[in-house]
């Protein structure tokens, strides 16, 4: 039996009807998942579609043709494949050809998107992939089995009015849910804005800091840390480094202070912390010509392995032994140490943002608020 012969009976109407049902479920998940991407309740365990970096839903739900207008795309496929299983169950010549030529230009933009998300995007989303064969699939059922391409324009207003009304039904709910979305993010900021303005303000000069993370010249943004290279708090804030320099590093300064809680070289110690965090500190300090940001990376990404002879196996490695346990450098690191008086530090990390002091971590969506503000010229 041919394909036309196998279509022209009831077979269409159970294709049809199950390409249409399969459809309006993908564009349900898909237009669930949008709001999930979008709007996120809390933390996600992520979708079946997202299997690597190639096979990746949430890109293309980020990217502007998701929801052009504010305006979901997926919502229009579930109308298309509703408007598939109207025709599966009416037989209409006039119907048939007025379907014929929406799923042909349904199909023309699945073949758009497709070609967007591979070659702009370098990624598929496997989910809009199958509604895309779908849409082929329905295509070719229609062109099989209808007559002659004669699209009604009453039936086709019909469709279109249906596909706007959607449409524009989501549009509100998505405008509806970034009202909340701008809401909560005011009163965060308002919230943020406020434990900032109770901190403490220092005047420091960190003009003679022995290290830089980020070195710019009248920058905006000021931040000089206290940290120790054994203390896991201070490597939590090491790790949050990377974003703030995505961020602001034509805009910020960070200068870099050892502060180790070790009575081998911090005064103010009266008893035993972090055994080996001044030799970490004067390792650095030995290593003068050693790129700042390698070293500070390697020695956070160690600390667990401290204990075990990290430090001293970095120093033996380095021929700096006679440099480590000279009284020089010594004196130094206590210089170090001492020159971080006036900010009254009592635990590590402390950093100053624009002369506001911090103690301990400061989570980044927090810490950006801040930094947004303070570019903004709204605190000081």
């Amino acid at each position: 039996m041919n394909t036309s012969a196998w279509l022209s009976n009831r077979n269409r109407s159970v294709a049809l009807a199950v390409i249409a049902l399969l459809m309006i479920f993908v564009s349900i998940y898909l237009t669930q998942h949008f709001f999930e991407v979008r709007f996120p309740k809390g933390l996600s365990g992520g979708s079946i579609c997202n299997i690597n970096e190639f096979f990746n839903c949430d890109k293309t739900t980020n990217s502007p043709l998701a929801a052009p207008f504010n305006m979901p795309i997926s919502v229009f496929g579930g109308v298309i494949g509703l408007l598939v299983l109207i025709g599966s169950f009416f037989k209409s010549e006039k119907y048939s050809q007025t379907m014929y030529a929406v799923l042909l230009a349904n199909f023309v933009g699945c073949i758009v998107l497709f070609l967007y998300s591979l070659l702009h995007l370098s990624s598929i989303c496997l989910f809009c992939s199958f509604y895309y064969v779908l849409s082929g699939l329905a295509l070719f059922i229609y062109f099989k089995t209808t007559n002659s391409f004669k699209p009604s324009a009453g039936i086709l207003a019909a469709a279109l009015i249906a596909v706007m009304i959607a449409g524009l039904g989501v549009r509100q709910f998505v405008a509806a849910k970034q009202a909340e979305v701008d809401n909560a993010d005011a009163l965060l900021k308002d919230s943020v804005m406020s434990e900032y303005a109770k901190l403490d303000k220092v005047i420091f000069d960190a003009s003679s800091a022995p290290a830089k993370i980020n070195s710019v010249a009248n920058a905006p943004l000021k931040m000089v840390i206290f940290s120790d290279f054994e203390c896991p708090a201070c490597r939590m804030l090491s790790e949050q480094l990377p974003e703030i320099l995505k961020d602001y590093k034509d805009k910020i300064d960070i200068s870099y202070f050892f502060y180790p809680l070790d009575r081998a070289c911090n005064p103010g110690m009266t008893r035993d912390l972090h055994m080996h965090a001044c030799k970490a500190a004067a390792a650095v300090l030995c290593m003068p010509n050693a790129d700042f940001h390698e070293l500070h990376d390697t020695l956070f990404n160690n600390q667990n392995n401290f204990a075990s002879g990290f430090v001293d196996q970095l120093i033996t490695q380095n021929n700096i032994e006679g440099c480590v346990n000279d009284k020089t450098t010594q004196d130094r690191l206590k210089q170090i140490i001492l020159s971080a008086e006036p900010v009254d530090i009592r635990s590590t990390p402390t950093f100053l943002l624009n002369g506001a002091k911090f103690e301990g971590m400061v989570p980044y969506y927090k810490l950006k608020i801040i930094l947004d503000s303070l570019l903004a010229g709204k605190t000081q």
